[in-house]
């Protein structure tokens, strides 16, 4: 049998001491808070290491076999996930650094418009077939066509309103008429 120090030489130990070695250096927490981070640089591999945790879990969420709760359970963590990278860009860009709020990319219709309130909470891959998701949608759906409908009443109604009240106050004096 080998003697203890042939059996350090090896290697497979000197490769395995190297990375324990490297790991242990490199093993840093990220703060949880984004603003005790004052150097770019740092700021900047946190919202990397944010953006492939986010990855991984999406990839990890396109299987529906998982189970519901664990479905939930990601898309829970995606989505705080997506809220602390936005607290990283935030702060990379007080630190001086670019804004990728701005080239990130957007979530659009069908006409190429960007979607408004598409900055809340988002579902991925078997979450949308979780039970629920339809329901929120329709809700969402009613909700926008009612808005739409709400807008297009009042800028009309705003509009003859407006003519009609300039009519009226042509003819009424400012004191003896109140519209």
């Amino acid at each position: 049998m080998a003697r203890n120090a042939e059996k350090a030489m090896t290697t497979l130990a000197r490769w395995r001491a190297a990375q324990v070695g490297e790991s242990e250096t490199q093993k840093q927490r990220r703060p949880f808070l984004a603003s005790e981070c004052t150097e770019l640089p740092q700021a900047e591999k946190w919202r990397m290491q944010i953006i492939r945790e986010i990855a991984r879990k999406v990839s990890q969420i396109q299987n529906a076999g998982l189970g519901e709760f664990r479905i939930r359970d990601l898309n829970d963590e995606i989505n705080k996930l997506l809220r602390e990278k936005g607290h990283w860009e935030a702060q990379i860009r007080e630190l001086g650094g670019p804004d990728y709020s701005r080239s990130g990319p957007k979530m659009l219709d069908h006409e190429g418009k960007e979607v408004p309130g598409n900055r809340g909470y988002k579902y991925f891959g078997a979450a949308r077939q979780l039970p629920g998701y339809f329901e929120l949608l329709l809700i969402a759906w009613k909700l926008m066509q009612s808005l739409e409908q709400f807008r297009l009443s009042s800028s009309s109604s705003s509009s003859s309103s407006s003519t009609s009240s300039s009519a009226s106050s042509s003819s009424c004096s400012s004191s003896s008429c109140s519209s």
